[in-house]
């Protein structure tokens, strides 16, 4: 009984949508410390804008959650991952 419910839970939790404001905090303390400014010689990105970060859902995909390469200077926990490509699987809504 109680592994049945967990995975009902556990399928509500995976089923449910993310809104962009899920996103944005991990993306402002993972992303903006160098695409945040142009000091850093990154490319300024303002991953915290909904539309920037829409119409780059892709790149974020790609290098976050397939090639694991950003952050570049910090660990990024696997479940801040896994949100980021959950929010872009379901349409990257605000």
């Amino acid at each position: 009984m109680i592994a049945i419910l967990f995975l009902l839970v556990s399928s509500v939790q995976a089923d449910s949508r993310i809104a962009f404001d899920e996103v944005r905090p991990i993306l402002e303390n993972r992303c903006m410390n160098c695409h945040g400014h142009s000091s850093t010689g990154a490319i300024f990105i303002d991953w915290t804008d909904y539309q920037v970060s829409f119409e780059k859902r892709e790149e974020l995909y790609l290098r976050v959650v397939e090639l694991k390469n950003m952050p570049m200077y910090t660990k990024m926990p696997v479940q801040e991952r896994e949100m980021i490509g959950r929010w872009v699987e379901q349409g990257a809504r605000q």
